[in-house]
């Protein structure tokens, strides 16, 4: 327990033990005192005026000049005035079937057999147009909100990205049906563009969104260079564009562990601290004024589904409600540091232990820890401990990611080579020694697994896989296998096996 728990224990102990007893109805005198003085404190109103919940903005500021990029080479600039526009209400959006994000998968379409889908894409012609030319920019910095208080736009910001990846795909596999395959190759590689740049932010969650994106505009590649005669042309300017995907785990890691540090303090800091223009800082007075602002700001969003759960946040902070909480306050000054640069120290202290995950001979194929099991304490420094060690447990999750994009690059590329071998002899190659001279070394093999890749001929064609970590040979076979890790993880390359439109429409009428 923090030292002045353990003090305030012994004081007790010592008055009713060793203080003469003449002088121990003072002591519970001053005792009753203290209590009468607090609770006239709690029902006292409050002056907050000017003040605002403490951040850590000058550690933020630093980690926000590491990835900034000028406007003029930014496109998160172009980014954020396209989704301006996107957030205007779509009246074809209701109308879209089911089965639509599928089309993005499952390769060419016709206007003629989704003329629902293909007004909807129209619709966003110019969303789509506005997309293509971010294509020349090479970097991208959106702003870092390091607070779990603050994610709104960003979780708004990763789902347009992530839905305009899909528009783009699908409306490329549409100009492939239509014969416009230069159109669907720029679609297709502009969403590998936006996988991109928002994977250049030290948030893990804006990394896996491009990476979705990447492994949509990936797939929608596969599909053109299986299923059409692509010149080499096409070949080599897809075969450029996959080459230039990077993604350096041992350099992002310490980012991600700067990040996720910064956010544990911010997420305390404003919850616990208050400061004013003067710099002044105090324990702050209703630890909840974070929550119902945010229920406030989720009502001024307009969304039907964050204004319902805002109002159910609102409802249930009641006058009573906000008077406990200012008593909750009052055993901040027993185990809350008294200062931000003390619980900075703790947080810097905790989180210590993460960056040995940096070095290089870490044992990454290792299983990966449990997240502990959590006992209350009136500690910070275990609630702090315990914020690290749910992040070391996520971290080979995420490392394990990053081998599964790279083995889909891979794989990406070994698909090119086949076109490239079909187109100068008539056929699919027999077996992947057939196209080994024709690509890097590393590209035969599967990242995850440190093996080859899983070739067959099919009748209609060919099956491409890999073993996935366990480096077992399950026919392409990938199970929900969380948590005990015991299904078959294979990584399927092709062919992408996903509803057809008849199987999402008889999966809705179920």
């Amino acid at each position: 327990a923090p030292w002045k728990v353990i003090t305030l224990i012994a004081i007790f102990l010592a008055a009713a033990t060793i203080l003469p007893r003449i002088y121990r109805k003072w002591f519970w005198l001053t005792v009753g005192l203290v209590i009468l003085s607090t609770i006239l404190w709690v029902f006292l109103p409050d002056n907050n005026e000017g003040w605002r919940p403490y951040q850590f903005d000058k550690e933020l500021a630093q980690l926000q000049a590491r990835y900034a990029v000028p406007d003029s080479e930014n496109a998160a600039i172009v980014y954020n005035q396209i989704l301006a526009d996107w957030k205007q209400k779509d009246t074809n959006e209701s109308n879209l079937p089911d089965y639509w994000y599928n089309l993005s998968l499952n390769g060419p379409w016709l206007n003629k057999d989704q003329p629902e889908i293909a007004a909807y894409i129209q619709c966003h012609q110019n969303t789509i147009d506005q997309l293509i030319k971010v294509n020349k920019f090479k970097k991208c910095s959106f702003p870092i909100t390091a607070s779990l208080f603050e994610m709104d736009n960003l979780m708004e910001r990763n789902a347009a990205m992530r839905k305009w990846a899909v528009l783009l795909v699908a409306a490329g596999n549409n100009d492939v049906a239509e014969g416009n395959t230069n159109e669907a190759i720029e679609k297709y590689l502009t969403a590998i563009k936006i996988g991109q740049h928002v994977s250049r932010q030290p948030i893990v969650l804006d990394v896996l969104v491009g990476m979705a994106c990447e492994a949509l505009g990936l797939g929608g590649i596969n599909n053109l260079v299986v299923r059409e005669d692509v010149n080499e042309f096409c070949l080599g300017k897809l075969e450029q564009a996959v080459s230039e995907i990077k993604h350096d785990w041992n350099s992002d890691l310490p980012g991600f562990i700067d990040y996720d540090k910064l956010e544990a303090k911010n997420t305390w800091g404003v919850m616990c601290y208050q400061v004013n223009s003067q710099g002044k800082i105090r324990f702050i007075r209703d630890p909840m004024e974070i929550f119902r602002e945010h229920a406030r700001k989720q009502l001024a969003s307009g969304s039907n589904a964050n204004a319902r759960l805002a109002m159910l946040e609102l409802n249930s902070f009641g006058y009573w409600h906000q008077k406990l909480m200012k008593v909750f306050v009052i055993l901040y000054w027993f185990y809350v540091p008294e200062t931000p640069e003390q619980l900075s120290e703790i947080v810097d202290a905790g989180f210590k232990n993460l960056y040995s995950m940096t070095k290089p001979d870490f044992d990454w194929p290792k299983e990966p820890e449990s997240p502990p099991e959590y006992h209350f304490k009136i500690n910070i420094h275990q609630l702090v401990e315990l914020m690290a060690k749910i992040n070391r447990s996520v971290y080979p999750g995420y490392h394990n990611i990053y081998q599964r994009t790279a083995a889909q690059q891979r794989g990406t590329l070994l698909i090119i080579a086949m076109r490239r071998y079909k187109n100068a002899n008539g056929h699919w190659p027999e077996k992947l020694e057939d196209i080994k001279n024709s690509v890097s070394p590393e590209v035969v093999v599967d990242p995850m697994n440190n093996s080859s890749f899983v070739y067959k001929q099919m009748e209609d064609g060919f099956t491409l896989y890999g073993k996935g970590k366990n480096g077992i040979d399950e026919e392409g076979k990938y199970e929900n296998n969380w948590p005990d890790k015991s299904g078959a993880d294979d990584l399927r390359i092709w062919p992408y096996k996903s509803k057809t439109p008849q199987q999402q429409e008889q999966k809705t009428e179920n």
